[in-house]
């Protein structure tokens, strides 16, 4: 882990060190290899994370210790006088074998106190126990230590199930001293940070699961974590849709506008649903799950005249689209790969403006996105609150939650991965908030991509196709660049872009990528009252989640290594 400090623009990535902590990290110049238990990806490397700082504190300005934690309502509560004085750490979302590397490293962790100040809450006992009852039976712990000695209680255990909420819960006024250093110290041991709260009184008859998802909450908000999709004037009609679906009445008013958002939907056709990248990857909560990314090809999702105004908007209104995109808001910043020479992109304020003031072609996009996969609370990737801020190598553009691009004949284009949760570095809240997970880790959000391809017009001598890859099977698929057509994808499906050809005689290929994060509905970090459904009605949704590819659509194609053909015998006597 101590070479975790020294790298620069190396792309590293995190995976399994202790349980499903996913903390080993290491650095790969130029390809980068993630096992799975029945395969291997391979993608060229990672546009996500480069480089990681020691210190949390170099990385975020004002790091949530004890006093931001208070801001933000479930610090300390000096009003309130605490009759507890019981000096302990409650920990919750942690495997055994990360319980025990904490175990192990009690005392450069917490300070003097011995294990048996150290209680870890399993699934079971943070539903039924209050936050004052696990005190207290952490008191009665911490009174067997004189009789029975630190042995007794150094035996890290998961029964009862690791809680979906990774927090560590401080106890006492001396266990706050430990707060702003935990998480580097944490990494430090070889485990993955985690979200850290203190005892307030108001917490005491809460459920310990209830007191929890307060504290992920409040640093989700604290953050800015969840940054809802706008939907703007086809939000009442997107929560129409999302009521009628679940059986619920649909809100007054909201019909009419319903009918006109929902029109254009009713003209997207499936081109593509499936499957690739198969394998056995470990969860957070312990133990290992089959995994699959998922990539679907729509067509009709947009109409002409929206695909049009919105290549307008990117660019100028009558702006030639054979020749180079315009200066004015178009910059060569974009690198699949380190040491390329740079692409056409969208300059860093036109990419803050397509978040902060949508143009409508984007909103009624964004509407029917929203009223196709109802089960999911969509939002922007948080971008700057992923990766480190120095070193990144990726651009004038940094990280960011939307992509332009506008590839030409002779452009580099290299296999890469838009993101992926187990790669985060440390330091990021996101991590803190949500552990390391591989994506599509249920009871987490998932990261997903949406491909709009822009041009008017674009033949197939023109090439410029979006190539996938089941590295696994080495073997791949590709969507040609249809004007209007809509690819989604997960965020850590291999995949590349492939030049256009001479025959394009100069013209771009353009494409506007949004970088997503679908939650669900009864996710406990989402703020009340976002915009676009309903908590209730996603909450009852969400125990059976479609995924990318929708049940009613049929079974998806299985490639690759999602397939049950590869690997056998051709030639069976």
């Amino acid at each position: 882990l101590a070479s975790i400090h020294n790298l620069g623009c190396g792309r590293w990535r995190a995976d399994q060190l202790r349980g499903g902590s996913c903390l080993q990290l290491w650095r790969c110049n130029a390809q980068l290899n993630v096992s799975k238990c029945s395969g291997i990806r391979t993608p060229s490397g990672c546009n996500v994370t480069r480089g990681h700082s020691s210190h949390a504190s170099r990385r975020m300005p004002h790091p949530p210790a004890a006093s931001k934690i208070a801001q933000t309502g479930v610090g300390q509560d000096s009003s309130k006088p605490s009759s507890i004085d019981v000096q302990g750490v409650l920990l919750l979302g942690f495997t055994g074998e990360e319980q025990a590397g904490m175990f192990e490293n009690a005392t450069s962790l917490f300070g003097d106190m011995p294990p048996s100040a150290l209680l870890n809450v399993s699934s079971s006992m943070a539903r039924s126990m209050t936050v004052s009852q696990l005190v207290q039976h952490l008191a009665g712990r911490q009174e067997q230590q004189q009789q029975q000695g630190d042995q007794e209680f150094a035996q890290p255990s998961e029964e009862g199930g690791v809680c979906e909420a990774r927090v560590i819960y401080l106890i006492g006024q001396s266990s706050q001293a430990i707060a702003p250093g935990l998480n580097d110290a944490l990494v430090e041991a070889g485990v993955a940070p985690a979200v850290i709260g203190m005892l307030t009184p108001k917490h005491a008859d809460l459920t310990m699961e209830a007191a929890a998802h307060m504290l992920r909450r409040a640093h989700a908000r604290y953050w800015d974590l969840v940054r809802p999709l706008s939907l703007g004037p086809h939000a009442p009609a997107v929560a129409a849709a999302s009521a009628s679906s679940s059986g619920q009445q649909a809100v007054a008013g909201g019909s009419n506008e319903k009918q006109d958002v929902l029109a254009q939907l009713r003209e997207a056709r499936v081109v593509v649903s499936a499957t690739m990248d198969a394998g056995e990857v470990p969860s957070p909560f312990g133990g290992w799950r089959r995994d699959e990314a998922q990539a679907v090809v729509l067509d009709g999702l947009v109409s002409s005249e929206e695909r049009a105004a919105l290549l307008d908007w990117l660019t100028e209104p009558g702006h030639d689209h054979g020749g180079p995109p315009p200066a004015s808001r178009w910059e060569l910043s974009c690198v699949d790969r380190e040491g390329d020479n740079p692409t056409w992109g969208l300059k860093p304020e036109v990419l803050k403006r397509l978040e902060e003031e949508p143009p409508a072609p984007m909103l009624a996009l964004q509407a029917r996105l929203a009223a196709l996969y109802p089960e999911y609370q969509l939002a922007h990737m948080p971008a700057d609150v992923l990766a480190e801020d120095e070193g990144m190598g990726m651009g004038a553009a940094g990280l960011s939650a939307f992509v332009g691009n506008a590839v030409m004949n002779g452009d580099p284009c290299a296999w890469h991965d838009d993101a992926d949760p187990a790669s985060f570095p440390p330091s990021s809240p996101w991590v803190h908030c949500y552990g390391y997970y591989y994506n599509r880790q249920p009871r987490r959000p998932r990261f997903v991509t949406l491909l709009l391809y822009l041009n008017e017009a674009w033949g197939e001598e023109l090439q410029a196709e979006t190539l996938f890859a089941d590295p696994s099977a080495d073997a791949g698929i590709f969507v040609r660049p249809i004007p209007g057509r809509v690819v989604l994808m997960d965020q850590d499906t291999s995949h590349r872009i492939a030049a256009p050809s001479k025959a394009a005689n100069g013209a771009p290929r353009y494409s506007l990528v949004w970088k997503l994060v679908w939650f669900d509905h009864d996710d406990p970090t989402l703020p009340s009252g976002v915009e676009g459904g309903s908590r209730s009605a996603g909450a009852a949704a969400s125990k059976q989640q479609p995924g990318l590819c929708r049940p009613e659509w049929g079974p998806p194609m299985r490639f690759g290594s999602a397939g049950e053909h590869l690997g056998r015998p051709a030639w069976q006597q």
